[in-house]
């Protein structure tokens, strides 16, 4: 989650708030949501093809990388994150997977991919919350 407001371009946050939680967070996300119901009705519903760019924006640990990787072995798929913590984690997961998604830090309002760089920019468990904005 990204904070955002007028005085500090941004204030990052955490997944799950607290860096000393980081670890529990596919233990958290897997019994408090229906993550794995969600994701594969996501990556249904992209519509994933041989060759394609995708991009999960704030990856996180990794799990719906991995996911879209296996469901399309032939795509190239890359996460980003903000959190160097949790980036950590989802390298060891692919490792550990032995799959192929590469995962770089960065923030989702300053990337350095050119416009249309992506065949499919996907996301899940991700907000910003914006703050002292006029309309």
């Amino acid at each position: 989650m990204i904070y955002m407001n007028k005085e500090s371009k941004s204030k990052y946050m955490p997944a799950l708030r607290f860096n000393w939680l980081t670890r529990y967070y596919d233990i958290v996300a897997g019994t408090t949501t229906r993550e794995r119901t969600f994701k594969h009705a996501l990556i249904n519903q992209a519509h994933f093809e041989s060759g394609q760019l995708i991009l999960d924006l704030a990856s996180g640990t990794g799990t719906l990388a991995i996911w879209m990787k296996l469901h399309e072995p032939k795509a190239t798929v890359t996460g980003i994150d903000g959190d160097s913590n949790i980036l950590s984690l989802a390298r060891e997961k692919v490792k550990k997977r032995n799959v192929s998604v590469e995962f770089t830090r960065a923030l989702s309002y300053d990337l350095s991919y050119p416009n249309s760089h992506y065949d499919r920019v996907v996301s899940s468990f991700f907000f910003i919350i914006y703050h002292g904005i006029k309309k």
